[in-house]
């Protein structure tokens, strides 16, 4: 996975099974311009204009 400097956050989120269980259901990885609660601390948020754009990307490949 490859993100470009847009996106200088990532969020990471796992899916464990209960405690007695050691298997991993799935991992979620999102490239993120900016952090969780950005709405409420404006922390890195963008905020456009009417008729302004913002360009973020990321891309994804098997080996």
């Amino acid at each position: 996975m490859a993100w470009g400097r847009a996106c200088p956050w990532l969020q990471i989120r796992t899916a464990d099974k209960p405690a007695t269980a050691a298997d991993r259901l799935g991992l979620a990885v999102e490239p993120m311009t900016c952090p969780p609660d950005a709405f409420n601390s404006g922390e890195d948020l963008i905020q456009l204009e009417p008729g302004s754009s913002h360009q973020a990307g990321w891309s994804i490949f098997a080996a």
